[in-house]
Order: C-alpha cells, then sequence, then structure tokens
C-alpha cells in the first residue's frame, strides 16, 4: 500500500506479420506500457508499419474533421475485435477523402454565412453611431460643394468651449448622441469662410472624425429594418444547410460508426511506434507490464496466437529506473488526494506512495485548525449534496467536513458557541500555550516521519550516499534529533548537554564533509557552499518545525472570529443579532474556511514533500482501445 506496484521490463518477440495481433492484444488486455527506447536496433533495424501509420494518420485526421462538422458521439460498443490490415485502412482511408469532399462544401457554406454575419454585425455596430439622428445618413457622406460638414466625437467636458469657438467661425455643433466620457457631434459651416483656422480649434478640442460607412445610406430606421431582414435570412439560409447536413449525416451514420472502429482497433499498432521494430521475419516489442498481470499477458498471447512466441520477463535495470512508469494504487478513498499529489508530481517508482500519509494529515489538521461542528457539518453538507458536479472531489470535501466537526467536539464548539457543550479535550483559546506545545510536538512527529521517508527513497533509489549525509538523510536526522534533546534539557533547567553536543556537531561535520566532497568548486567557493549547505539544514529543520505553530494559531484565530462575531451581534437588536450571528458564520466558513484549506496544502507541500517526496517520476499510460489510442 505504501510503494507503486512492482513493474516487470518485458520484450515480446514474435513473427512480423503477427505484430498487428500482438498489438491489439497488448490494446485489449490494457496492461502494456510501451518502452519508448529503441529495441536493440543492431538487432531490430526496421520500424515495421510505415505506410500503415501514414494510411492511419491521414485517416484519423478525416474522420476528426468529418466528426467537428457532424457532431459524431461518443465511441460506439465493439462487437468483435479485429486486426485491420493495411488494404482495409487504405480503402477507408480512401472512403473518408470522399466523405470529406462533401463534407468540405458544407463547411465552406458556414464559413460564408459566418462571414456575412460577420459583416451584418459590423453594420449594426456602425449604426449605433447614427441611430439617434433622423436623417438620410448619405446626406452626411462626401463633400459639399457650399457647406463644411464634419461629423466625429469630442470629449463630454470640451464640448461647450467647442461650440464657442465654432460660433466664432462662421460654424454650428449638433449633438446628436452623449456618452459617458464622449460626445457624437456635426458640425456645419460655410465653406471657405475662415476655414484655415477651423483646423486647430478641432485639434484643441481634441475631435476625433467619425467616418459614415458607404452601406449607411438611408434614414437609421430604415437600415436598422434593412439589417433585421437580412439577418432573418441568413438565419433561414443557416437553417436549410443545416437541415441537409443532418440528412445527410444521418444517411452515413453507420459507416461512420464503423470507420470509428477501425480506426480505434488499427490506434494500437500505430501508438507502439519506437517501441516496436523487426528483422526481416522477426519481430520484438517492448514495455512494462505491472508484476501481478505478467502471467495473464503470457497467458493471452499463447491462447490467441497461433505461432511462437517467446516472452522475456526482468526486473528494471538500476541505470533506468528513472523511466520505469509507476502505477499508482487507485482506491476510492483515497482518489481525491491521489488527484492532489498529482498536481505536485508523480511518485518516481519505487519511492513510496505518499497517498496514506497526505490523506490522514491533511484531513486531521484541517480539522484541527477548524474545529466547529456546525462550520464543520456545513462543510460536509455541501460535499455531499454537490457530488455528483464535485465528482471525487465532493469525498474530500465530505472528510474535511468530518474532520471538523470531529473536532468540534473535541472544542466544544458549536457555530462559534462554546458554552453548549463541554469540549471532549480543551477549548483552544482557554490555554493557548498548550495548543501550541502541541503543534510543535505534531510537527516534529510529522518531520521525523517525512525524515525517514525521505531516507527510505533515497535507499531505494540506490542514492545511498545521499541516504546518510543528504539534507534530509541519517546524519540530517541525527542533527534534528540531537537538537531536540538539547533543548529540552534546556526548558527542564539543564544546560544542553555534553552528548547531544558531541551528536549534533558530529552530524553537522559529517553534513558539511559530504558536501564538501559534491562540490567541485575551488577552494574558497567550496567552503562557503558547504558551510551555506549545512547551515540550511539547521535553519531548514527550525522553520520546518516553527511552521506547524500555525496549526494552534489557526484553531486560536477560528475562537478569536468567532468572539469577534458575537461582539458585534450583542450591539444590535434581536433581529440583528440574529442577522449579524448568522453573516458572521457564512464569513468564518468562507473566507477561514478557504485560507486554513490553502494553508494545510501548503504544510503538506513545502514541509513535507519537499523533504521527502522526489515526484518526477513517469505515470503508468498502459496501451488501451480508445477513440485516441495513437496519440
Amino acid at each position: 500500500m505504501l510503494t507503486p506496484i512492482r513493474m516487470k521490463h518485458v520484450l515480446v518477440q514474435a513473427l512480423t506479420e503477427d505484430l498487428p495481433r500482438v498489438s491489439l492484444i497488448l490494446a485489449e488486455l490494457g496492461v502494456f506500457d510501451p518502452d519508448d527506447r529503441s529495441v536493440a536496433e543492431d538487432k531490430f533495424p526496421t520500424i515495421p508499419g510505415g505506410r500503415y501509420r501514414e494510411l492511419f494518420n491521414q485517416a484519423q485526421a478525416r474522420l476528426d474533421k468529418i466528426a467537428r462538422l457532424l457532431g459524431l458521439g461518443p465511441l460506439p460498443p465493439f462487437h468483435a475485435v479485429r486486426v485491420i490490415e493495411e488494404s482495409e485502412l487504405e480503402r477507408l482511408n480512401s472512403w473518408l477523402g470522399d466523405i470529406w469532399a462533401t463534407g468540405s462544401s458544407y463547411e465552406e457554406q458556414f464559413r460564408r454565412l459566418l462571414d456575412q454575419e460577420r459583416l451584418v454585425v459590423q453594420r449594426e455596430e456602425s449604426l449605433k453611431n447614427f441611430a439617434s439622428l433622423n436623417v438620410d445618413l448619405g446626406l452626411l457622406q462626401g463633400d459639399k460643394q457650399f457647406l463644411n460638414l464634419y461629423v466625429g466625437t469630442v470629449p463630454r467636458e470640451n464640448v461647450r468651449q467647442l461650440e464657442e469657438a465654432l460660433g466664432l467661425a462662421g460654424h454650428l455643433l449638433y449633438t446628436f448622441l452623449v456618452g459617458v466620457e464622449t460626445t457624437n457631434v456635426i458640425i456645419v459651416g460655410p465653406r471657405g469662410v475662415q476655414e484655415d483656422d477651423l483646423q486647430p480649434v478641432l485639434q484643441a478640442a481634441d475631435f476625433r472624425a467619425l467616418p459614415v460607412p458607404p452601406d449607411l445610406r438611408s434614414q437609421p430606421e430604415n437600415i436598422r429594418r434593412e439589417i433585421q431582414e437580412r439577418r432573418a435570412a441568413l438565419v433561414r439560409e443557416r437553417q436549410e444547410i443545416e437541415a441537409h447536413l443532418q440528412s445527410w449525416a444521418g444517411s452515413l451514420r453507420r459507416e461512420l460508426e464503423d470507420a470509428q472502429r477501425t480506426l480505434v482497433m488499427a490506434g494500437p499498432f500505430v501508438r507502439l511506434d519506437n517501441s516496436m521494430r523487426s528483422a526481416g521475419s522477426l519481430g520484438a516489442v517492448t514495455g512494462w507490464v505491472p508484476e501481478r498481470d505478467v502471467t495473464r499477458l503470457e497467458e493471452t498471447l499463447g491462447q490467441r496466437l497461433a505461432n511462437p512466441f517467446l516472452l522475456t520477463v526482468r526486473d528494471p535495470l538500476e541505470e533506468e529506473r528513472s523511466l520505469v512508469p509507476t502505477m499508482m494504487r487507485r482506491t476510492r478513498m483515497f482518489a481525491p488526494f491521489q488527484d492532489l499529489i498529482r498536481q505536485y508530481g508523480i511518485p518516481r517508482y519505487g519511492e513510496v506512495d505518499p497517498t496514506p500519509l497526505f490523506a490522514i494529515t491533511f484531513v486531521l489538521m484541517f480539522g484541527a485548525m477548524f474545529g466547529d461542528i456546525g462550520q464543520g457539518g456545513l462543510i460536509a453538507l455541501a460535499g455531499w449534496f454537490y457530488r455528483a458536479k464535485l465528482q471525487r472531489f465532493g469525498r474530500f470535501v465530505v472528510y474535511l467536513g468530518l474532520s471538523s466537526v470531529t473536532f468540534g467536539f473535541m472544542y466544544g464548539s458549536i457555530f462559534g458557541y462554546e458554552e453548549i457543550i463541554h469540549p471532549l479535550w480543551i477549548a483552544p483559546i482557554s490555554d493557548p500555550s498548550y495548543m501550541l506545545t502541541v503543534a510543535l510536538l505534531w510537527g516534529i512527529g510529522f518531520i521525523l516521519v517525512a525524515s525517514l521517508i525521505s531516507i527510505y527513497n533515497h535507499m531505494v533509489t540506490g542514492e545511498r550516499l545521499k541516504a546518510i549525509f543528504g539534507n534530509h538523510g541519517m546524519m540530517s536526522l541525527f542533527l534534528y534529533l540531537s537538537g531536540l534533546w538539547g533543548m529540552y534539557r534546556m526548558s527542564q533547567g539543564y544546560d544542553f548537554g555534553t552528548l547531544p553536543t558531541i551528536l549534533a556537531l558530529g552530524s553537522l561535520a559529517a553534513v558539511f564533509g559530504f558536501t564538501w566532497h559534491e562540490v567541485k568548486a575551488p577552494l574558497g567557493e567550496r567552503i562557503l557552499v558547504a558551510v551555506i549547505e549545512s547551515m540550511e539544514v539547521i535553519m531548514g529543520y527550525v522553520s520546518n518545525t516553527l511552521s506547524f505553530l500555525r496549526v494552534a494559531a489557526f484553531s486560536l484565530n477560528h475562537m478569536a472570529l468567532a468572539f469577534a462575531v458575537f461582539a458585534i451581534a450583542e450591539m444590535m437588536q434581536t433581529t440583528g443579532h440574529w442577522i449579524t450571528v448568522v453573516l458572521g458564520n457564512i464569513f468564518v466558513l468562507i473566507l477561514e474556511g478557504g485560507i486554513v484549506t490553502i494553508q494545510t496544502l501548503r504544510l503538506e507541500y513545502y514541509e513535507g514533500f519537499a523533504r521527502y517526496y522526489f515526484g518526477d517520476g513517469r505515470e503508468y499510460r498502459p496501451l488501451e482501445l480508445s477513440a485516441r489510442a495513437a496519440e
């Protein structure tokens, strides 16, 4: 449960003609993750199926375009799985080409309609600037023999000054659309009368010309009616084309479903790609299979291959451990936590699966920081009520709510009220020092477990020196424990102690020596790096431990916010009192609930994962029969 499922490297050697059937068997079983490294090229120099792969990719691209156009549904069920020959794939590709030739004509019609609909929208947008004018817009276009005519916009604060200045120039200003910041205006005056003085006035008022589009040559109301009629005509035309398209699609539905099935069955052979090679009549496929499924794989190949084959199975080599895919153990209970872990990274093959530790500590810390029976109950009910929408995260929310309820009983808190029930453990606000001590001890325990996991992970991945002398190795752990020992003695009134001092200095010297050995640099830089790395180990343990004080701090903060809400409520009348209590609880539930979730996740990521979790593994992705198997 604490480590990913053990994997085996398998090599399937079979006749080249059987490779399509082998790939289909592997996809049906759904347990074979192809090894992207090439099979030994000296023994198997050829990648078979080049023409097959080319036909498949072209056919799949055509089917994807047809599916988008016709709105094909999900993959239909299989009645029987069979090997797809290259000749059948070639016929299918040709048929899909003919279908797309017709489909592309529909796509072109839709594209033409879309362009025309955009023109209608643009014309409508242009009309908005002149909609309030009750004149033929054609009169505002072009130069006039006896008039200067300007149409444009002016900032609202400049309209009065511009109107006065234009009056001196013998021009009139009319406003026809007043906006928040600008005003649309028409300026009219005799041509040639003080015209040279007009342009500086317009520039000073920040006048912006507003051209009248050539297609607006009528009364605005008439243009609006034309736009509506054109839009209705385009809607009717689109409906007619869509009706013809759906009728055509209905006649092809069964053939297209068969095409989908055919490409799905052909996909595994294509996806194997570089993990499948051949030498004449002999072919080979390599990949990774869970140890528990190796026997089933061998039996299935034996039952369904008529010709002989050879299955070679071995454990992963030390140097290829980073290439081994990780198959995490999926459980319904831990599924939402695994999704959060994946946001950080996939476990490296062989390292401890952090899911159980992450799930338990996350739920406990959230409850400890947000302990309230009423508010926790609401969280749990929300997770249950919205479980369909939240999917796996619905259970995650329910877990957090139940943890909050549990700690609410331990703290004796119901919607912030602490006098209704007696706490089973302690009311945090009654003894802050005790709560801080408990949080500190929790943090020490968390870090000790994380350090032990880190040591194990480095050992199983072959990094033995780091497991002993690294930043989170045995020597660092001895340094931490000896420091805790000495600090405990001092808290009891004694000195730091000779033995804790010797252990601490010895561990620190070991860490310093390892860093000195690892750093390849000039003497001065080497000393500086070793000192900084050693100090970082000390400061890291100190800061990581103190970070867990926030568990107690937020439990106290939760109570303090409740007191603040009740203090405000006490100043209100009866109705106002209860409104304040309700709104205050909602505020605490949303604001502090979100903050506590973030803080808990931060503790897990930065104080936990950063210490023991590599998270740089490769996810197990088995070959499967699916609509996108070839991607």
